[in-house]
């Protein structure tokens, strides 16, 4: 394991930190999400030994980490055949410096208000210790529809079914609790209760 990109730029201590984790393999996908997310980062890159050299020019040629001065980013060479979600998962958290966090996994594209949404709320009052913000996750169901830019959009997508809410179809309990039909008539955030298979 190794830091391969420290931030120049540490951010401000009330910031939110994006935390991810991937295998170089989806590499594309952390450069989209990047692009969309413009506050700090933390990212564990999970390589064999093997990529690491391809991986190495990749990230010398790559304009979207280039231009950043607030990503960290973290390698960990492969060992067998599992992959470490938890660990590296973990190893990202360990380098976070911010007292927020947005956890969320690479497949999983934020729109480009994201950070200063996430920044407005946490500015407002301090979330109370163990309280955790559930940000609601949606797929796309047609390669063709882009990341929409606002609520409004989103709404528009899930009328036209070129959107719908994550998994819902196929795992209700993991996506359920977030109460996908409340979230489209409240404007402000609502509780919501843990129950079993939860997956935010």
């Amino acid at each position: 394991m190794e830091d391969y990109i420290v931030p120049t730029s540490p951010p401000n201590i009330n910031d939110v930190t994006l935390v991810t984790q991937l295998d170089f393999g989806r590499w594309g996908r952390l450069m989209e999400m990047l692009t969309n997310w413009k506050g700090p980062a933390s990212v564990s890159v999970y390589v064999t030994r093997e990529e690491y050299s391809h991986f190495v020019s990749t990230i010398n040629s790559e304009t979207v980490l280039m231009s950043r001065k607030n990503v960290a980013l973290q390698v960990v060479f492969k060992i067998g055949d599992l992959y470490p979600i938890n660990f590296l998962r973990n190893v990202a958290t360990r380098r976070v410096i911010t007292n927020f966090v947005f956890v969320v996994d690479v497949d999983l594209i934020p729109n480009m208000a994201m950070h200063e949404t996430l920044r407005k709320y946490t500015s407002v009052g301090r979330p109370m210790p163990y309280e955790v913000l559930v940000v609601p996750a949606f797929e796309a169901k047609t390669s063709t529809v882009s990341v929409p830019k606002t609520k409004p959009d989103l709404l528009l997508e899930m009328d036209r079914g070129t959107i719908a809410p994550s998994y819902l179809d196929v795992f209700p309990k993991g996506h359920g609790p977030t109460q996908f039909e409340k979230w489209k008539k409240y404007s402000v955030p609502y509780q919501v209760m843990y129950a079993d298979g939860y997956q935010p």
